[in-house]
């Protein structure tokens, strides 16, 4: 009696977010299918691959057998595709420890398991799972004779990519090798064949040489070629048919798909089939992917066909009954479909986690990310960041916008400040934002003067400096402290307060220096002495004309009064150093005896300030040490001594050095004045004993004994020559 069990998958889409867990193992009842970290079909560690248990041969040391080689690495997948200039190419074997891919999860029951690849663009999910295991039983004994099962293996291979990719191959590789026993021999009878009829072989199985165990596969496309080849990792292999022949050659299935444009996907199903004899296990393997058995095994994990696996088949697909839904799918939002298959919401199109207020969420700008709740408001941008319904141009929330964006709230950062508010006077606060002095009460136009302004009644707006005091009402309108009274000269004092100051009351200026008796009074200066501060000058031309101060005899604290500085010298009353030459005026005057409009007194171009404060030379003399060059020629052109007649102490003054053109800086060259210097070009009768330019007798360049080294000469003489034309210009 036959019996035949047909198990459904079990969803583990759940375990995808977790990272790759090495070799894992899918085992039941009477199966085992061991996997390597790259998701091959071995296990480097315990060197087992595809194990199956044979109840017949339960009662000897034979139940569990390896169906594939665990001696050698012969478990291959290999990817294959181009894009435009480039080919790429992945392959994973776990025997030699190769694996270009990256492993991101994998996972396994005693019935399914999956595993998720990233090989460079392509995003590939594999899920396998036991779709039956039937049970061959003799009908009068009940002696269960064979079994097997078939495990249906999907693969979904998923452009991640820009671009799209052309000529995609993927190679699945094993070496069949039924162990039982000592065999002795790797070789097994091998074929491929049109199982079905169906126009093209879709079935290639290994049976054990001295076994009827059987490893095959029934393929679900017409993509998928089939056959045997020595073990390789080359997708572009070509395969053969043994046709029942006993060869030692791996088992291979080559996908092909012609391109798999950027966003999309294709998938490869087939079945493999596991089993104590051939004729069985080719029956249910190639009926099952024939939809012999009741269902259609090739479109379970498929079932639209648009190349996503479904969720429950580890797959990306959330809806693999509707072709409009995949990751490949541009979504359209609001709809209520997860079309992309994103699992994000369908009412949050900007993917910030807050559904749009449309679709009764709280994101009031559903296409900007940067707009939510959440967000942090950036202030007049013109955007309700964090989506408060409240103005981005009212930062302190007073219901009153900035008055730099149009509103007329004059401090935004401040709650308390705005239009509406009330005034609360010299805080230095514009309250209520009219644009009014905070010290104006009575809004008069001045300030209160107890904070700096000229209004000495600020509750009164007919109270200000620029008032017209009404005479004898006993207010000071004017608040210049006096209440106007009968002011017979007009001169803003009123009779009773020239009474007081002993001023004329017919007279306007009772000294007659220019300023009025009542602006006098102002000032501070005598109304009744034309010079105040006595230096010469009037009270009103120091204040009219020369800007001086009446009360100070020295206005600019040079050490001359005003009217010395005006009548005597001519200087600058109110600049301490009218030449600019460092010195004050009265330094000059009283001190130095220079110049005071002459920043060079001596004319040695140096400063008069210069020669005291720096150089420490006589302002009065040209030449301070009386060696024959200027002090401006010292410290501006050779650099020597202005203080010291013989700088370099040799005996000869810097100016006879110069006039010699030997260096008033080196005293090893020093002649005395009577005599020639080594460099002197001029006519001293002496040319045929010294030769040209002092070199010697007929310049040959060779010195008497005592002279001057010959080269240090020529060298110098450049040097001086250099210094003699700076003095000379």
């Amino acid at each position: 009696m036959a019996r035949l069990f047909v198990t459904p998958g079990v969803l583990w889409a759940c375990l995808f977010g977790m990272p790759a867990q090495g070799a894992v193992t899918m085992n039941g009842t009477v199966w085992e299918f061991h996997y390597g970290d790259c998701g091959t079909w071995v296990d480097p560690v315990s060197s087992e691959g595809i194990l199956f248990f044979d109840p017949y041969l339960a009662g000897t040391t034979y139940g569990w057998n390896e169906y594939t080689w665990s001696a050698q690495a012969s478990s291959q997948l290999t990817l294959e595709w181009e894009t435009p200039g480039t080919s790429h190419f992945y392959s994973a074997n776990d025997g030699t420890g190769a694996c270009d891919w990256v492993v991101n999860a994998e996972a396994a029951t005693g019935s399914d398991a999956i595993h998720h690849f990233t090989a460079g663009d392509l995003e590939v999910r594999r899920y396998e799972y036991l779709r039956h295991w039937a049970m061959i039983s003799d009908n009068t004994t009940g002696v269960e004779l064979d079994s097997l099962v078939g495990v249906l293996v999907s693969y979904e291979i998923w452009n991640t990519g820009t671009e799209d990719l052309t000529n995609l191959r993927f190679l699945v590789g094993v070496d069949p090798e039924m162990e039982v026993g000592v065999d002795g021999t790797h070789a097994t009878t091998n074929d491929v064949e049109d199982a079905n009829g169906v126009g093209y072989n879709d079935w290639v199985s290994s049976t054990g040489g001295t076994s009827d165990f059987t490893l095959g596969f029934a393929a679900c496309s017409v993509d998928a070629t089939l056959g045997f080849a020595s073990p390789t990792d080359d997708a572009d292999v070509s395969l053969s048919d043994p046709d029942l022949g006993s060869t030692d050659e791996a088992m291979h299935l080559v996908f092909q798909q012609a391109s798999v444009p950027a966003g999309q996907s294709v998938s490869l199903t087939f079945l493999l089939g596991v089993g104590t004899t051939s004729a069985d296990t080719r029956t249910y393997t190639t009926q099952g992917v024939a939809g012999l058995l009741g269902a259609d095994y090739c479109a379970e994990c498929d079932q639209d066909g648009d190349g996503f696996l479904s969720g429950t088949c580890g797959g990306s697909d959330c809806g693999d009954t509707d072709v409009a839904r995949n990751p490949g799918v541009a979504e359209t939002w609001y709809d209520g479909v997860d079309s992309d298959c994103d699992g994000s919401s369908d009412d949050d199109a900007d993917g910030d986690g807050f559904d749009a207020t449309i679709q009764g969420g709280t994101d009031c700008d559903d296409s900007d990310s940067s707009v939510h709740p959440m967000a942090a408001e950036v202030w007049y941008d013109g955007m309700d960041s964090d989506c408060d319904g409240a103005s981005d141009f009212d930062v302190d929330g007073d219901g009153e916008e900035s008055d730099s964006h149009g509103g007329s709230d004059c401090d935004d950062s401040d709650p308390a400040v705005n239009a509406a508010a009330t005034e609360t006077w010299y805080d230095g606060v514009d309250a209520d934002c009219d644009g009014a002095s905070d010290y104006d009460a009575d809004g008069d136009g001045e300030d209160h003067d107890a904070f700096g302004g000229g209004d000495c009644d600020d509750g009164n707006p007919a109270v200000s400096s620029t008032a017209v005091d009404t005479p004898n009402d006993g207010i000071d309108q004017d608040c210049d402290g006096f209440d106007a009274g009968d002011d017979s000269d007009g001169d803003g004092l009123t009779d009773a307060e020239e009474a007081l100051f002993g001023t004329d009351p017919g007279d306007p200026d009772s000294d007659d220096d220019g300023l009025e008796d009542g602006q006098e009074v102002a000032l501070g200066t005598d109304p009744l002495e034309e010079d105040t501060d006595g230096d010469g000058l009037s009270d009103g031309d120091e204040v009219n004309l020369l800007g001086t101060d009446p009360q100070a005899t020295d206005s600019d604290g040079d050490g001359l009064s005003d009217g010395d500085e005006q009548a005597v010298y001519s200087t600058d009353p109110t600049d301490p150093d009218t030449d600019g030459d460092g010195l004050s005026d009265g330094d000059e005057v009283l001190l130095h005896g220079t110049d005071p409009l002459d920043t060079d007194t001596d004319n040695d171009s140096l400063e008069d300030g210069e020669e005291v404060l720096t150089a420490g030379t006589d302002p009065l003399d040209m030449d301070t040490d009386g060696d024959g060059l200027t002090d401006g020629q010292e410290v501006e052109g050779t650099s020597t001594d202005p203080l010291v007649a013989d700088t370099d102490g040799g005996g000869v003054s810097d100016g006879d050095e110069i006039d010699q053109r030997t260096d008033p800086l080196d005293p090893t060259d020093d002649y005395p004045p009577e005599e020639p210097g080594p460099l002197d070009t001029e006519d001293t009768g002496n040319d045929d004993a010294m030769g040209p330019v002092g070199l010697g007798k007929g310049g040959c360049g060779c010195a008497s004994a005592g002279s001057p080294d010959p080269g240090w000469m020529v060298l110098g003489g450049l040097v001086l020559g250099v210094l003699r034309r700076r003095r000379r210009g």
